[in-house]
């Protein structure tokens, strides 16, 4: 059962319980304070159901995300992973993977590198791509699918 299953559920129940207790007493009593706070419930539930759920988290990540290439088998984000093993960036990395020269010597120069590595159809075969910073990966593969 859904969220909306379940409040349609238990608006339906209160209704049918309020329409009942209505017209058993009209003296200001007990069931008339229930019924004031019953028809508030009633009141609340019918604005929750007709509220607009917000977006889950997911869905706002993929939103930011949107720019990922396609890929039927893994994707890998890594960071700085030459400083796991105390290795430069030149030790560590190729110069093939880079989006530019310029991009790996600014590397270099702030011993900074983002990596983005997919396997676009089969677990063999994939493709690399490394930059300064994210911000430049994502450029580049922007431009790639305009």
């Amino acid at each position: 059962m859904t969220k909306d299953e379940a409040l349609r559920l238990a608006l339906d129940a209160m209704e049918y319980t309020f329409a009942c207790s209505k017209n058993q007493l009209t003296t200001k009593t007990k069931r008339e304070y229930d019924q004031d706070l019953l028809m508030k419930a009633i009141t609340a539930i019918k604005e929750a159901l007709e509220t607009k759920d917000e977006p889950v988290a997911w869905e706002q990540f993929h939103e930011h995300m949107n720019w990922l290439p396609e890929h039927k088998c893994g994707l890998y984000l890594t960071h700085n992973e030459h400083r796991n093993v105390y290795e430069t960036v030149e030790e560590f990395y190729t110069t093939d993977y880079f989006v530019s020269k310029d991009e790996w010597e600014k590397a270099i120069a702030e011993d900074n590198v983002w990596v983005l590595q997919w396997y676009p159809h089969t677990p063999i075969g994939f493709n690399i791509i490394a930059a300064s910073s994210l911000e430049v990966i994502q450029a580049k593969l922007k431009d790639k699918n305009t």
